[in-house]
């Protein structure tokens, strides 16, 4: 009897991974550009209608669960470490929106290396997505940094020299798709593994630990040997019809 046996590759779907404008500001941090980075912040908004189904607590949802990963995703590969612990502080507020989920959340991760990176994520304020990252050299900050409908800019800042770059507007989550599928072809196993998933949730439920506790919250993750590169990035042109939820 001949048994045969088939390879499956779970891929997390995390287009950004893809996306122009976060591999080149990951490559100048890791290439240098700013000396060692040393502290991460970022800012994850948007104005939540009344009828979001984000705002229904059933399902674990809220800016945490929703928004909140693309900051925390971010940061560990803009240090290319995980987070040794986390304490955060979540936001309610007077408004029928909010009634099951937070209005806001921020949270405050540390680093072994003694690196700081801090977030918030909320669904009670104008859209606004973006990253900074300060180094012992420089500064790099990334506009329209998770949206899928805007451009990406990131600008890189070295004492009085700043380099600015608008990348093209892409399809993210066709790029997305046409890397998963070279790596099931080349039968490669994506950057983008179940592990990278499972390590985001992991931290996530420390985030709303802390916040519920009101103290911090240890982490114990190992440390991923794999980041986003610059040959993931794929590049299509948007289309102009999608599902929105």
């Amino acid at each position: 009897m001949t048994v045969r046996y088939s390879v499956v590759f779970p891929m997390t779907a995390y287009r950004l991974h893809n996306e122009p404008g976060n591999l080149h500001a990951l490559k100048l941090i890791k290439d240098g550009a700013i000396g060692d980075p040393r502290a991460f912040s970022s800012l994850f908004s948007f104005t939540a209608d009344p009828d979001n189904h984000r705002l229904q607590a059933p399902h674990w949802r809220g800016p945490l669960q929703d928004i909140g990963t693309y900051c925390l995703n971010a940061v560990r590969h803009v240090f290319e470490d995980e987070p040794a612990g986390v304490s955060a502080a979540r936001n309610t507020v007077d408004d029928p929106r909010f009634s099951e989920v937070e209005e806001s959340i921020a949270a405050t991760l540390m680093f072994p290396t003694g690196r700081i990176g801090q977030f918030i994520a909320s669904f009670g304020a104008e859209q606004l997505d973006m990253f900074r990252v300060a180094g012992t050299k420089g500064k790099i900050a990334a506009e329209s940094a998770f949206d899928f409908q805007t451009p990406t800019t990131v600008r890189l800042t070295r004492g009085h020299e700043v380099v600015s770059h608008q990348f093209p507007q892409t399809d993210q989550f066709a790029g997305q798709t046409a890397y998963f599928s070279e790596c099931i072809l080349k039968r490669e196993a994506p950057e983008t593994d179940g592990e990278e998933g499972l390590a985001d949730v992991a931290i996530l439920i420390a985030v709303e630990k802390a916040a519920q506790a009101g103290k911090s919250q240890p982490i114990n993750l190992k440390t991923r040997s794999r980041h986003p590169s610059p040959d993931m990035a794929r590049i299509y042109n948007p289309t102009a019809t999608r599902l929105m939820l």
